[in-house]
């Protein structure tokens, strides 16, 4: 096998942990979320510095996410799998 396949076949395994990680973290994310949109919950009592901090996280980890995406859609043009 050439060096030039194990790096992109290496590459790729370390993409596939931090696509891994990141959709944890959204997971994560949308769940939190959810839970301090409770709708029971009255409006006074809703965190909304925490609502705004989740979903600007949310955001970014779905960019990292999406870019993490693409770079693995590129490895595996090149790997042919």
């Amino acid at each position: 096998m050439s060096e030039e396949r194990l790096k992109f076949l290496g590459r790729r395994g370390e993409l596939d942990l931090k696509k891994k990680s990141l959709e944890l973290r959204i997971e994560a994310l949308v769940n939190g979320t959810r839970d301090e949109l409770d709708p029971i919950k009255p409006f006074p009592d809703l965190r909304t510095d925490l609502i705004v901090s989740m979903g600007l996280d949310l955001a970014e980890t779905c960019d990292r996410l999406r870019e993490v995406l693409a770079e693995l859609k590129k490895i595996q043009d090149i790997l042919g799998r």
